[in-house]
């Protein structure tokens, strides 16, 4: 039985911003490889900086790519204009931080849920376009009767769910969510983390969630990307990234999370003591780990050359050359969202 094809496939993703005055570009993004299955959530986790935002840029057109493919359905969109890419609209839509801005004051809810699929099937009237429209809300918990009103009538969390009824009118395969719950209060984060999963059930849609959130990482995730200055630091299954993180820059990651009992939160900042080191130069190495500079475990070969992707032997890979010296980590699970179910 042969596997089924990935929906989107990511590989070797380098992504530069012009820096001007005569200096080489700035490189966010370096050499990034991963995949998305049908119906699976793959995270991208990082600290600000890290360019997961860039790399969501690079999958949606937003921002070109300097190297690398951007497999769609096998097709590469990396080069694509615009125009190209939008026999792409139905298959790859996106959830972006914060609906507000997102949404146009001006325009009823209806008639913004209903905009995809006006310009993707432009024959289709405008009862049927309402239909539609008043289908995908209720998908999202929402009346019907919304559609008349405007975005300022809602609150954060009900213009979360109406960017996510347009973002799902089209019946897309992937959509990127770009932190999509990080500017919502925890319990609405959870309702909206739910209502993704529970669409994602019905509809076998697949995410690409950007966030440095990692408690609405482990609730959501199957699978986990950790970046770094640009560069994948780690990457595996949800279980494996967020309990056992190999890699010292996923652990001091993980460590940050505060949690609400003082003796579990005084051990989480041992522990990211432990995996986090004062810089001993201000600068990046500009080969090597760049992480170096913070690592407890750095030596003379971690900036010799920039590390490989190290299989782990558990279905993970890790760019640490000295992945087999380092101390196995305490467990950092336990993760959970107040207010919603965990994975």
């Amino acid at each position: 039985m042969t596997a089924e094809p990935a929906v989107l496939a990511v590989s070797g993703l380098t992504v530069t911003y012009p820096r001007g005055f005569g200096r080489p570009p700035l490189t966010a993004v370096a050499d990034v490889s991963f995949t998305v299955g049908r119906g699976e959530t793959v995270s991208i986790v990082g600290e600000s900086g890290s360019g997961k935002t860039t790399i969501g840029s690079a999958i949606l057109g937003l921002q070109p790519a300097a190297k690398g493919e951007i497999l769609l359905h096998g097709v590469d969109i990396a080069g694509m204009s615009r125009r190209q890419r939008s026999a792409f609209r139905e298959t790859l839509q996106a959830v972006f931080q914060d609906p507000f801005s997102s949404l146009d004051p001006s325009k009823s809810i209806g008639d913004a849920v209903g905009e995809p699929l006006r310009v993707a099937a432009p024959k289709l009237g405008s009862e049927a376009v309402r239909r539609r429209a008043a289908e995908a809300l209720t998908r999202v918990g929402l009346d019907p009767a919304v559609m008349r009103r405007f975005p300022a009538e809602f609150s954060g969390g009900q213009r979360q769910r109406i960017a996510i009824a347009r973002a799902l009118i089209l019946k897309p395969a992937i959509v990127v969510c770009d932190e999509a719950v990080s500017a919502l209060d925890v319990s609405v984060q959870a309702q909206v983390l739910n209502l993704l999963e529970e669409l994602q059930r019905e509809e076998g849609v697949s995410y690409i969630f950007i966030s440095h959130n990692m408690a609405a990482v482990r609730h959501i995730s199957d699978r986990i990307v950790v970046l770094y200055r640009g560069r994948v630091m780690e990457d595996g299954s949800a279980e494996a990234v967020c309990d056992r993180p190999a890699h010292p820059y996923t652990r001091s990651l993980l460590a940050s999370v505060p949690l609400p009992d003082v003796r579990a939160q005084r051990e989480r900042r041992r522990v990211r003591a432990l995996t986090i080191a004062p810089a001993r130069n201000a600068a990046t190495p500009s080969t090597g780990c760049p992480f170096a500079p913070r690592c407890p475990f750095a030596a003379d070969i971690c900036v010799a050359a920039p590390p490989p992707l190290i299989e782990t032997g558990d279905g993970r890979r890790v760019a640490c050359v000295r992945i087999a010296d380092i101390p196995p980590a305490d467990d950092l699970a336990s993760l959970e969202l107040s207010g919603g179910d965990g994975r």
